[in-house]
């Protein structure tokens, strides 16, 4: 992991310019941006998904898939005719995992992330690269995540909704606030290799549950990178939760993963990670108390997620990160990498 922050030797604007209305057709022609998507036994929010990043405005990228599916529901994937999609399968399970391999499979020099089951407008590709040239290409930059339309009253769809576009630089001040989410999220290649990728210790299908997405902004701050936050920049999500599973996986869970980071980079010797801990540790003692006095009991379990999960990342195996060697294989015969 560098403790620095390293330029990326390659600033898109010109061919972003240059290729604004025009297809990548060609095989060896490089793309601009490259979007990473992560998969599991979805096939159908996938399908949804591609199809509207297919619909883009910038015509000049690719799209990344690592799938982890079952192989009953990886029969099921759709296959895309568009030479721009290049699918991938990863045996095992953990998102950080397959967005790991995503990184070392994208050949643009920026990166667009996003979840599943989510959509994108037809301006995200174009704003973002905007965005990214803005920030200098030396940000990872956060966008809108907005709950889509349901019809079940008693699910629920995470979302993150900032108010104001922030930039913010330097170790953190106090507490480490909530910087966004990965499903919108965009950083420079050589950024996320010089970072060391995604922790794969955290996030969906790990023991530890989330927070891949806010490790890897806190890890950019104490590089000396800037982590950007832009309202404008909006995608849509529709994975629905029934309110139970809403209060264990999105909160509950989140609280014991963000506890189980902060661990992590405690263990590894980062001193401002353990700054960061006792701040939480103590807010989370002071909220366990009024919850006890007031009988409030989702703060309580809150509290004691979060305890549960510095215990949990402490004890959990060394952190890997961006392996260099590739442990996926094609699944449409398509690896422009070997070409």
């Amino acid at each position: 992991m560098s403790s620095g922050a390293r330029s990326p030797a390659h600033d898109p604007k010109p061919e972003m310019e240059e290729s604004r209305s025009e297809p990548l057709h060609h095989a060896r022609m490089l793309p601009v941006v490259s979007v990473v998507i992560a998969t599991r036994n979805r096939p159908g929010a996938l399908r949804r998904c591609i199809e509207s990043i297919l619909q883009s405005e910038f015509q000049n990228f690719e799209v990344v898939i690592v799938n982890q599916s079952e192989d009953h529901l990886l029969a099921e994937t759709p296959a895309f005719a568009d030479v721009r999609v290049r699918h991938y399968y990863q045996s095992g399970r953990g998102k950080a995992r397959a967005l790991n391999e995503g990184i070392l499979r994208a050949l643009a020099p920026t990166l667009a992330f996003t979840d599943d089951d989510c959509t994108v407008p037809p301006d995200w590709l174009r704003d973002g690269l905007a965005e990214c040239t803005r920030s200098g290409h030396m940000a990872l930059v956060y966008g809108t995540l907005r709950a889509g339309s349901h019809a079940d009253p008693e699910a629920s769809i995470p979302e993150f909704l900032p108010g104001q576009r922030r930039v913010r630089r330097g170790r953190p001040r106090g507490r480490l606030p909530f910087l966004g989410v990965g499903a919108n999220m965009w950083a420079p290649k050589a950024m996320m290799e010089a970072l060391g990728g995604f922790d794969v210790a955290l996030g969906p299908g790990s023991d530890l549950l989330m927070a891949e997405d806010l490790d890897v902004a806190y890890r950019a701050l104490r590089a000396g990178y800037s982590v950007v936050t832009e309202p404008s920049l909006e995608v849509t999500h529709w994975g629905a939760r029934t309110v139970r599973n809403r209060d264990q996986d999105w909160y509950v869970g989140g609280t014991f993963a963000v506890g189980a980071s902060h661990a992590r980079r405690l263990r590894e010797g980062d001193l401002w990670a353990g700054w960061l801990l006792v701040a939480k540790l103590s807010d989370f003692a002071v909220g366990a108390y009024r919850a006890l006095t007031r009988r409030h009991p989702s703060q309580i379990r809150s509290s004691v997620a979060f305890y549960r999960g510095v215990l949990a990342g402490w004890r959990s195996p060394r952190s890997g990160f961006l392996e260099r060697q590739s442990a996926a294989t094609p699944v449409d015969g398509r690896d422009m990498r070997a070409e």
